[in-house]
């Protein structure tokens, strides 16, 4: 099967240990008013909550309902994953008002990485599905391994309600990493070295391997990555992709300020129609420190600003957005989840 994650409980699985975070869920103190360790995403004209606390019978963790249709998101921080890895969570949605389609519902979900914080995926699939929900239950468990794919070095566990509106609690998750286990013996004979790789130049279908800095590319971009073009001061960047892709174009960092206008354009011309709830091209902000660190501390690298999910969607955005506390640099980028189109956006510090 494709996507972004084998999932699988094959017995011929690596044995492995090793706890790489416990989430208790139980206080506040995450990004976004999520629970600790945990980051509260609300896109634009959602109608969600989340908090942490008191879940009854017992139970303490984190509730997020969801009242209207919209793709909030509670997700972990991002935490070391590659190769394998284990997440357990227990859970229950004591809620929940589903579509008619056998996709909508709770989605409990993984989204692998790189180490840019781009998404590690097939064109079509930008998470692997663990669990989907659309009945009220009580407490259960969820369990998977998974196989990670190349590139990945970090991961998150998400819980989204698609097409869908209700409450889920999750009272605590792990995410633990692989130590496979070696066979005692004697070691194996040395190998002749591999021959050199042959380089080769990619298919014009193939998608990038992370984010293009677009500004600081100093040989024209290759044929597998959109054409773009960015003000190497960082007040301007424009992406076209005439067919669609997966990937990240971004400008130059810039100094940060408090505060950033940013005004565009965003011509969708062909989505994946098979996943409405995602498809299509994001702004993103991304902000660093004065050590290279990356804000808000603790959560994904990036902050959504704007969505165009739908061709029909005016394509003129104008949005204002708030640089996190100590920012020292910035810099935006359009993501495209299967999307085909056009950005030009250009941003201006009050």
């Amino acid at each position: 099967m494709t996507g972004i994650l084998l999932l699988t409980t094959a017995l011929a699985a690596p044995a492995f240990e090793g706890e790489i975070r416990t989430y208790e869920l139980d206080e506040p103190g995450g990004a976004g008013g999520a629970p600790q360790g945990m980051v509260f995403v609300l896109p634009p004209d959602a109608d969600a909550a989340v908090q942490a606390g008191d879940l009854g019978d017992g139970a303490r963790g984190a509730r997020l309902a969801v009242r209207r249709h919209s793709d909030a998101l509670l997700c972990t921080t991002a935490v070391p994953m590659g190769g394998v890895a284990m997440v357990k969570a227990r859970l229950r949605v004591p809620a929940v008002e589903a579509g008619a389609r056998p996709w909508t519902g709770m989605n409990v979900e993984v989204r692998a990485r790189d180490d840019s914080g781009t998404l590690v995926s097939a064109p079509d699939a930008p998470y692997a599905l663990l669990r989907n929900v659309r009945s009220p239950g009580d407490w259960t468990d969820v369990t998977q391994r998974l196989f990670l794919p190349s590139g990945t070095t970090q991961g998150e566990l998400c819980f989204r309600f698609v097409l869908a509106t209700g409450v889920v609690e999750i009272d605590r998750i792990q995410i633990v990493a692989p130590k496979p286990v070696t066979p005692a013996g004697p070691a194996p004979a040395p190998t002749a070295p591999p021959a050199p790789a042959v380089l080769t130049t990619p298919a014009e279908t193939s998608p990038p391997a992370g984010a293009v800095d677009v500004a600081d590319v100093a040989a024209p971009i290759m044929p597998a990555t959109p054409s773009a073009d960015a003000d190497r001061r960082g007040r301007q960047l424009a992406v076209s992709a005439p067919e669609a892709w997966s990937g990240a174009a971004c400008s130059a960092w810039f100094p940060s300020r408090r505060n950033l206008r940013i005004e565009g354009d965003i011509s969708l011309t062909a989505l994946t129609a098979s996943a409405p709830d995602w498809s299509g091209i994001v702004i993103e902000a991304y902000h660093q420190d004065a050590g290279g660190m990356a804000l808000p501390a603790g959560a994904p690298p990036f902050v959504p600003v704007f969505a165009a999910t739908a061709a029909a969607m005016d394509p003129h955005f104008v949005v204002r957005h708030r640089a996190p506390p100590r920012a020292a640099r910035s810099r935006l980028c359009a993501r495209y989840a299967s999307a085909a189109g056009s950005v030009t956006i250009h941003w201006a510090q009050p």
